[in-house]
């Protein structure tokens, strides 16, 4: 069951910049589809139709994959662990208005993937549907006029200890 038990009322959320979509969206999906491939899938479907980015199949199971970019996060920071991810980041923030995603993922029996890329992508946070699902959902704590995160919008709060790291070639 979900520990997320806020009202659907998603409030405010981040206003649409299509700037950054063309910039970001394209390249994280060429990233993880041959990812995906290499590790058994068969994509079904990648078109954009605003819902979840990739469709696939692997084993006679449907997944559901969803890219997002982190451009703060990049391969010259210089934090002394692994994945050069900023300790004042206890978690990964998923927008909340992806809870449409967990629907669907409900609704069809299947599982449901976010991978959070660094800039470069050349690695990503896997968070998979069961930690969305047990994560705490508020606002974000470090609001600012240059972020973009509107007063009032929602995320889930998923710690970082529990996703994923995934190292991506420059290959791939």
């Amino acid at each position: 069951m979900f520990n997320n038990t806020l009202n659907k009322n998603l409030g405010p959320t981040r206003k649409f910049r299509p700037e950054s979509y063309k910039a970001n969206d394209q390249k994280a999906k060429d990233i993880i589809i041959p990812y995906l491939e290499s590790n058994g899938h068969t994509i079904i479907d990648s078109k954009e139709d605003f819902g979840v980015d990739i469709k696939s199949e692997k084993g006679g199971n449907l997944y559901y994959t969803e890219v997002e970019m982190k451009n703060q996060w990049y391969d010259g920071s210089n934090f002394n662990n692994e994945a050069n991810w900023n300790p004042q980041w206890t978690d990964l923030r998923i927008p909340y208005r992806k809870d449409k995603l967990l629907q669907v993922e409900r609704e069809k029996n299947s599982f449901l993937n976010f991978y959070v890329f660094n800039r470069e992508g050349t690695m990503a946070w896997r968070v998979k549907d069961s930690a969305l699902k047990d994560a705490d959902v508020k606002e974000a704590n470090n609001k600012s006029r240059f972020s973009g995160i509107r007063e009032g919008e929602l995320f889930f709060h998923i710690p970082w200890q529990e996703a994923e790291l995934v190292l991506f070639s420059k290959d791939i």
